[in-house]
């Protein structure tokens, strides 16, 4: 298998793409939020609806709920709309779009790509969310004109998509790139994957908040103890860190480490010159990207990761979307 694309992927996107009138459909389900915006070919959003993913919902409701955003986001351009493509956590069977992603639990080998393209009537373009938001930004956003360059999504987890010379890079089996599964440290907390010290398990919203809980169970003095430990989020610790709170300004510090951490082993796996940062926490700030600038002068010794190229999108609400559409358009 060419691991750049396959022969699947080119006969899933019709000629119609390249007509400057035709519109693509961008879908990005996530572990806490999916979204769905309509693209035009230049990258730009025309339109965007964003929802809590159903938790609790079962395979078939959580399907349904996907469906009716996109119908909703298509609104008045459902005539110009010739293709979908669909970012989704993974891990998932690429490029068929049979996904098991670890923070949607109802979803088991279940068949997205092609659920979609019947629901929806169109041609499916289904990838790791990381992969879309990074060919994106390869395109559209902070990663245009990169070699080789890194997406990393930090929100309910972490991960990663790989662009190299415009291209995604999938691997042997479609799963490159999920850098939340990096170890950044043999002592640290066990990941969801069963690991030990993931970055994700340091960095993702998920495991920040497995942290604080268990700080806060220890008798830690926080202003994150509330009565209902439910109502925790990476946000909240992230702007309690913000407002002073030490306990939750050490997490939030530890993460920027960990992604920093993480990185460097990227750069020098791959010959890296830019990364390109995305996802809920990052919008944490300085508060978590100075620890990771000075993880990063620490750990990045060998002359080619000295002077990485970190950048944090500027499509912050429709990144997501808009790197979804993108499948479409590599």
């Amino acid at each position: 298998m060419d691991p750049y694309s396959t022969a699947e992927d080119v006969r899933q996107v019709p000629a119609a793409v390249h007509d400057d009138h035709s519109l693509i459909l961008g879908i990005d389900i996530g572990g806490t939020k999916t979204a769905a915006g309509v693209v035009a070919l230049d990258g730009h959003a025309l339109s965007f609806c964003v929802e809590p993913t159903p938790r609790d919902a079962d395979a078939a409701t959580l399907f349904a709920f996907v469906v009716a955003l996109a119908e909703r986001a298509c609104g008045g351009y459902l005539d110009r709309v010739v293709a979908a493509g669909v970012g989704c956590g993974g891990p998932m069977i690429y490029p068929d779009g049979i996904v098991s992603p670890l923070f949607i639990p109802a979803w088991r080998s279940f068949p997205l790509r092609a659920r979609l393209a019947s629901a929806l009537a169109l041609p499916i373009k289904l990838d790791n969310d990381a992969n879309a938001f990074a060919l994106g930004e390869a395109m559209f956003g902070a990663g245009r004109g990169a070699r080789s360059m890194l997406g990393m999504i930090v929100s309910t987890g972490v991960g990663g998509g790989i662009v190299a010379d415009g291209r995604v890079f999938h691997g042997a089996t479609g799963n490159a790139g999920h850098i939340g599964h990096a170890i950044v440290s043999a002592e640290g907390p066990r990941c969801s994957c069963g690991a030990i010290g993931c970055l994700t398990a340091y960095a993702s919203g998920t495991g920040l908040v497995a942290r604080a809980q268990t700080g806060i169970q220890a008798g830690t003095p926080t202003t994150l103890a509330t009565p209902s430990g439910s109502l925790l989020t990476g946000r909240a610790i992230a702007e309690a860190a913000a407002n002073g709170d030490t306990f939750a300004a050490g997490l939030i510090h530890d993460a920027g480490v960990a992604i920093a951490r993480g990185i460097v082993d990227a750069a020098s796996l791959l010959d890296l010159d830019r990364v390109v940062l995305g996802g809920g926490l990052i919008q944490a700030g300085e508060i978590l990207l100075d620890p990771l600038h000075a993880e990063l002068r620490e750990r990045a010794r060998l002359p080619f990761t000295r002077n990485l190229d970190i950048r944090v999108t500027a499509a912050t609400r429709e990144a997501g979307v808009i790197g979804a559409a993108a499948l479409c358009l590599q």
